[in-house]
């Protein structure tokens, strides 16, 4: 479900307030008010350097950019018709503030039940617990597949109507390349490597996807938990044929739409240090035709309390967005260790806790390919039946 349609669901069921966590502030923008315009609510937004201003206009109410004199402002805007949605940029930065907070809470109050709805937006929104029980929580500003190609033959129109000759060649076959290469990219990001791609030859097809493997690798690198790695071919690894047979039989499987036959979930690689794990991760997101990402447990950990477990789980929510995908988890004994939590105030039992729960509900197509050095070390509870379909 894209992100107009899960808003609009909260919206209607009459949800005081909706967190977005995003970094396409302009997408969500304009995407309510469209959303607004279609049903007949008022629509007003707000940011701390521009005050509040209704619709899209740019004129904003006397002296409104003060959070404490938006709300009260709002107070009196919501008691109207028809009934009204503030998108508040950044608003969660100023609930610190006890007299901010509390008038805050006094507005979700009353409008609980009705069709008024605060939605606060921000690239990280960390709302205070006294008021997460009136809202849910939204992540936009990344595509899905049909909106992906929708924004590649936006940009191309763009083009042509600037009277710039640009060739695309783009078949059925590629497509469905492109679509795995820009998935996990929001709607700006797209725009700007496609955008460069024509710039650079006036032309877009097959030969500017490294260009965009590149980039992508570039902007996951830079968040610092996933990174992004090319595949590796068959023929440059010796040996593994246990496993190639393996990959052989079972990855027709993965692609299957038959029910009856479940998908495979992972493979655990153990043997000592040079022994080609990390080589075999990549042949086999090769052979599964998948991106390959690597998640790097290690750098999850926070002296936070609390923020360890939120980063995995954003890490986690970033893989169901990006799916179908090949998640390689190298030397997870290190970071999962066995352990009874009594050195780090039981954080990597919560990590574990959240990982394992993930690995055995997840819904989304995600392949993991787990390497190990020493498999003594790992919990017996991430070893057991069911957790990989198979350990080499």
């Amino acid at each position: 479900m894209n992100f107009e349609r899960e808003i609009e669901l909260l919206i209607k069921s009459r949800y005081p307030l909706v967190s977005v966590r995003t970094i396409e502030e302009e997408y969500v923008i304009e995407s309510l008010y469209r959303f607004c315009q279609k049903e007949n609510l008022s629509f007003f937004r707000w940011s701390v350097t521009a005050g509040l201003r209704a619709n899209m206009n740019e004129n904003s109410f006397y002296h409104s950019n003060d959070p404490l004199a938006m709300l009260k402002l709002a107070g009196d805007l919501i008691g109207g018709e028809p009934p009204a949605v503030f998108a508040l940029s950044d608003f969660h930065k100023f609930l610190d503030n006890k007299v901010n907070l509390r008038l805050f809470k006094e507005h979700l109050i009353r409008i609980k039940n009705t069709e008024n709805t605060f939605v606060v937006l921000g690239s990280s929104v960390k709302l205070p617990e006294e008021i997460k029980l009136y809202g849910a929580e939204l992540e936009a500003g990344y595509p899905t597949e049909e909106e992906i190609m929708r924004e590649v033959y936006l940009i191309e129109s763009e083009f042509r109507k600037s009277d710039v000759d640009i060739k695309i060649a783009i078949d059925e076959k590629m497509k469905n390349k492109l679509i795995v290469l820009l998935k996990g990219l929001s709607f700006q990001q797209i725009r700007r490597i496609v955008t460069q791609c024509v710039i650079d030859d006036r032309t877009f097809d097959a030969s500017d996807f490294q260009k965009i493997a590149k980039y992508k690798k570039e902007v996951f690198d830079s968040q610092g938990t996933l990174e992004y790695f090319a595949g590796e071919s068959p023929k440059n690894i010796a040996g593994f044929s246990n496993l190639k047979t393996w990959i052989n039989k079972r990855k027709r499987a993965f692609y299957s739409s038959d029910e009856r036959l479940p998908a495979p979930k992972g493979v655990l690689l153990c043997g000592v240090q040079g022994a080609g794990k990390s080589l075999a991760a990549k042949v086999i997101a090769s052979e599964f035709e998948l991106p390959l990402y690597r998640l790097d447990l290690n750098r999850l950990y926070s002296k936070y309390i609390g923020e360890t477990e939120e980063n995995l789980r954003n890490a986690l929510k970033t893989v169901g967005r990006l799916a179908p995908v090949c998640l390689w988890m190298d030397e997870i004994e290190k970071a999962l260790a066995s352990s009874s939590g009594d050195m780090d105030g039981g954080v990597s039992q919560r990590v574990l806790g959240t990982f394992l729960t993930w690995m055995q509900e997840r819904k989304e197509k995600a392949f993991i390919i787990a390497t190990a050095n020493d498999i003594k070390s790992l919990p017996p509870e991430l070893l057991r039946k069911g957790r990989f379909d198979e350990i080499f």
